[in-house]
Order: C-alpha cells, then sequence, then structure tokens
C-alpha cells in the first residue's frame, strides 16, 4: 500500500527538489523542468475556453474556477495515493491560468477582428 504524500508549505518542495539536483544529471534537471512547466502550460489555455464555451470573461471568476478544478485535482491525487498532493502544484496552475488569462485579453481584438489604428 503506498502513502499519501501532502506538502502544504508553499515552494518548500520546489525549492527542495531543486537543490537536490546532481548539476550532472541533466535527466533529472530535464524532470524538474519539465514538472514545473508543464504545471504552468497545463492551465494556459483554460482561460480562453471558459471565454469562448462558457462566455466567462471575468478574471475573479476565471481564477477561482481554475483554484477549484488544480485544488480537486490534488486532492484526488491525495485521497488515490497517486503521486503528491502539492500546494505549489496550485500555484503553478494558477500563474498558468492568469498568464493564460492575460494572453487571451491581449489577443481578444486578433480574434474578433478588431484592429485599432
Amino acid at each position: 500500500m503506498s502513502d499519501r504524500h501532502l506538502t502544504v508549505v508553499p515552494l518548500k518542495s520546489t525549492i527542495n527538489n531543486f537543490m537536490e539536483i546532481d548539476g550532472n544529471e541533466h535527466h533529472e534537471l530535464f524532470n524538474y523542468y519539465t514538472n514545473l512547466i508543464g504545471n504552468i502550460v497545463l492551465f494556459l489555455p483554460l482561460p480562453f475556453f471558459l471565454a469562448c464555451l462558457a462566455g466567462i470573461k471575468s478574471f475573479k471568476k476565471i481564477f477561482l474556477i481554475s483554484f477549484i478544478l488544480s485544488l480537486s485535482v490534488e486532492l484526488l491525487q491525495f485521497v488515490f495515493k497517486r503521486g503528491v498532493a502539492d500546494i505549489d502544484d496550485i500555484l503553478l496552475n494558477l500563474l498558468g491560468a492568469t498568464t493564460g488569462f492575460f494572453i487571451n485579453r491581449l489577443l481578444w481584438p486578433v480574434k474578433t477582428g478588431i484592429h485599432s489604428g
């Protein structure tokens, strides 16, 4: 039977994992950055889908939905003993959703055919 793993101190596991990487182990470094960037990229498209499919364009609503979705994933990992439930994953997912929101805002005039000037 596997153990449940829960990390609730922000950035603790991310910093510890980075400090434990041997400088000569490119595979470990690749895995570290893949996890870090993957958690951000995973939530980048969410604001676009929420805006296009559900008409949700409010930053507060998108942020709340992103938080609930990410928290749900982490709680499921904890309950079903799969991976590590980590606050850093939630923070990185929220960073991705926030970045996606602002990218969506910047591109909205292009998507709607509105051009300035």
